[in-house]
């Protein structure tokens, strides 16, 4: 893209250039007269042409930047998402440790053991979730 920049730079530097070669020149004919329309018609071409050219290298770039910002936002999104699962991820295992231990603790009590084994259900079948989160946002 600087590339085509720069050649539209140098392309316009020349044209000024031969603008004020022109304009220096003395014209005392008719035919140097014409000659020198012409010469100024084929340099008016040449310019609206950078123009244009300039106008879609920008709008280019434009284009370019914002596709590069909206994919740095998707991607610190992604990574927000994967630290939070990771976050969640690890008060799960927390809260699994706990419950195992409450179990052990529960002595004969069915309905308490029952309980808390739910507990366990639901939180492995988070962990899942979360796994799937993970493994969706780390896919290509």
């Amino acid at each position: 893209m600087d590339k085509k920049i720069n050649l539209i730079i140098d392309f316009e530097n020349e044209i000024n250039i031969l603008r004020k070669r022109v304009a220096e020149t003395e014209v005392s004919d008719n035919n140097s007269k014409k000659a020198q329309n012409n010469y100024n018609k084929v340099l008016d071409e040449i310019e609206d042409r950078i123009d244009k050219r300039r106008i879609n290298l920008i709008k280019a770039y434009k284009k370019v930047k914002i596709e590069k910002n909206a994919r740095k936002q998707v991607e610190e999104r992604m990574q927000m998402v994967e630290d939070i699962a990771q976050d969640f991820n690890n008060v799960l295992g927390s809260i699994i440790l706990n419950v195992e231990l409450a179990i052990d603790d529960a002595f004969e009590n069915d309905e308490v053991k029952y309980s808390l084994n739910q507990v366990i259900k639901a939180s492995n079948h988070a962990r899942y979730l979360i796994d799937q989160i993970l493994s969706v946002n780390n896919s290509p």
